[in-house]
């Protein structure tokens, strides 16, 4: 799990609890229907690790849904916003007290938007938040 430019800040000793948080969960011998229940484990296994967010869950999530599930999952009916996205989201939805969570149904955007898929909502989000 080297470190990417998300993940420029971790310290070794982060990365290195989180792998071995992970190698020590049952994570490979799961089987999971969907993103989030692969989200939730995952967060589940890495809680309370000193240094890691939920931008870090997602991305780990996404990795390991895209590399070691069989078939490879990916969110699709939720999109997950971090820093970038959330700003991007509010100021297209108008700004949400209850928009402080992680993840939002996909549902709650414009079908315009629906029709791209969660991933790519979300990076839309984060690319054009200052123009929306």
């Amino acid at each position: 799990m080297g470190k990417n430019h998300h993940h420029k800040r971790m310290t070794e000793s982060t990365i290195q609890q989180t792998i071995t948080a992970l190698k020590n969960s049952n994570l490979l011998k799961q089987r999971f229907l969907n993103f989030e229940d692969l989200f939730d484990y995952v967060n589940n296994c890495i809680r309370g690790i000193v240094g890691i967010g939920q931008l870090a869950v997602y991305d780990i999530s996404v990795r390991i849904g895209k590399y070691l599930c069989s078939p490879s999952i990916e969110p699709r009916d939720y999109v997950y916003l971090q820093q970038g996205a959330l700003d991007g989201a509010n100021k297209l939805l108008g700004a949400n007290p209850k928009m402080k969570e992680c993840r939002y149904p996909i549902t709650i955007f414009p079908a315009e938007l629906q029709k791209l898929g969660s991933f790519h909502i979300e990076n839309f989000l984060c690319v054009m938040k200052n123009m929306l």
